[in-house]
């Protein structure tokens, strides 16, 4: 019985369309007659209802289930190289090779902390090491801080590089792993 009742509610919404004698249909518009039961007019509605449902579900938002539709039909942008990410190698690669600092990779206030504690507030002031022996493994990100995991000759670095909005290096903290 209560699946008969189920089968009952599931085509209500299509009882209209049986009973053509209370309706006309006239440039795509259905017109009811005005002795129409309610039953028929109420499946109309829950036919329109169904109708509205299925015509918005392509452009629905959806989580779960179709998700990945939504994500695979934006369009992406291309990816450039991450400025602070390149900047940051490119200081391990000033220290390390003895090369001269530009003006334009710091910002004003620039601060380093070396791995021995000592202070420098200017990139004139940036130690250089004169070796060729280093290399970097690895980088961590977290939005305007960049860690750069290297070595040099037996010595194991983390050195720590944060950036203003502009990606100019404001602070680097070294610190120094194993000897």
């Amino acid at each position: 019985m209560k699946n008969n009742m189920q089968t009952d509610q599931k085509y209500k919404m299509y009882l209209w369309k049986q009973k053509k004698e209370y309706y006309t249909e006239e440039n795509g518009k259905i017109l009811f007659k005005e002795d129409t039961p309610m039953e028929i007019i109420e499946s109309y509605e829950l036919w329109q209802k169904q109708m509205q449902k299925l015509n918005d579900f392509p452009t629905k938002r959806t989580s779960g289930l179709f998700s990945f539709l939504e994500r695979d039909t934006k369009e992406k942008p291309k990816q450039e190289p991450a400025k602070a990410l390149m900047l940051a190698k490119a200081f391990i690669q000033r220290q390390n090779e003895g090369l001269d600092f530009s003006k334009e990779m710091f910002a004003p206030g620039f601060i380093m902390i070396d791995a021995y504690k000592k202070v420098y507030t200017s990139y004139l002031q940036i130690p250089k090491y004169n070796t060729k022996k280093y290399m970097i493994q690895t980088h961590l990100k977290n939005n305007d801080m960049i860690a750069l995991l290297w070595t040099m000759e037996d010595m194991d670095k983390v050195t720590i590089f944060t950036f203003d909005k502009d990606k100019k290096i404001t602070k680097v903290q070294e610190f120094v792993c194993s000897n």
